[in-house]
C-alpha cells in the first residue's frame, strides 16, 4: 500500500509539472502573438506611408532640376530600404537586428522625406534628432504610427518580462523562445 501511494504523489507531481508547463507555454506564446499581432498594425502604418509616397513620386513627372532629382532618388531608395526591412520584420518581428534594420530604414526614410519636402516652396518642420515619428513630418497623419509603435513596444515589453522571470524562464529556455527588440 505504501509504494502505491509513493507512486499515485509521483504521478501527482508530475501531472502538475506538466499542466504548469503547458500554461507556462502558452501565456508565452499568447505574449509573443500578441507582440506579433501589434507589429502588424505598426507595419500596415508604415507601409502606408511608404506606399503614399512611392504613389506622390510615381504621379509627378520628372523634374528638371538636378538637386531635386537627386533627392527623388534619394527618397526612392529609401521607401525601398524601409518596404524590404518591413517585409523582413514581418518574418521575425521580435529580432533583435532585424528591428534595428527597420529603425535604421524609418529614419533615414524620415530623413529623405524632410530633405526632400523642404525644397523651395514647401514649408516643413526640421527633423528633430531621435524623434522615430518626427512629429508632423509624415506624408500622411500620422495617428495610426503614433498608436501602433507604443502598443507594439508595450506588447514586447509584456513579453520580454514574461521570458525572464522565474520559472517560466525554463519553460523560455526549453521553447527556445528569445527576449524581442522594441522599435526605437
Amino acid at each position: 500500500m505504501n509504494g502505491w501511494i509513493g507512486s499515485l504523489t509521483s504521478w501527482g507531481l508530475i501531472a502538475i509539472g506538466v499542466f504548469w508547463y503547458v500554461g507556462a507555454h502558452n501565456r508565452l506564446v499568447r505574449l509573443r502573438a500578441a507582440a506579433t499581432q501589434a507589429y502588424g498594425q505598426l507595419d500596415a502604418a508604415l507601409m502606408a506611408q511608404v506606399q503614399h509616397v512611392q504613389a506622390m513620386l510615381a504621379d509627378t513627372p520628372p523634374p528638371a532640376d538636378e538637386v531635386r532629382r537627386g533627392l527623388d532618388t534619394a527618397l526612392r531608395g529609401a521607401c525601398g530600404q524601409l518596404a524590404a526591412s518591413l517585409g523582413a520584420a514581418r518574418v521575425r518581428p521580435l529580432h533583435a537586428p532585424t528591428m534595428a534594420t527597420v529603425g535604421a530604414a524609418v529614419r533615414a526614410w524620415v530623413a529623405a522625406w524632410h530633405r526632400h519636402s523642404q525644397q523651395p516652396g514647401q514649408d516643413m518642420p526640421a527633423l528633430r534628432p531621435g524623434d522615430l515619428l518626427a512629429g508632423t513630418a509624415w506624408p500622411l497623419p500620422a495617428s495610426a504610427i503614433e498608436v501602433a509603435l507604443p502598443q507594439f513596444n508595450a506588447a514586447v515589453a509584456q513579453y520580454n518580462a514574461a521570458v525572464t522571470q522565474f520559472p517560466a524562464v525554463i519553460v523560455a529556455w526549453l521553447a527556445r523562445f528569445r527576449v524581442g527588440a522594441p522599435l526605437v
